[in-house]
């Protein structure tokens, strides 16, 4: 978790569009990746 001054200052620098990700963009990918990694029910 990180700190509320943390959060202003955290980015994501990256290839693609956009190329700078700020903290509300990477917290909603992250949010996208936790549901891609959740473990999926066996039969």
């Amino acid at each position: 978790m990180m700190l509320p001054k943390e959060r202003k200052r955290a980015k994501i620098v990256r290839e693609g569009d956009p190329g700078i990700l700020q903290f509300a963009q990477i917290k909603e990918l992250s949010a996208q990746w936790d549901h891609l990694l959740e473990p999926m029910g066996l039969p």
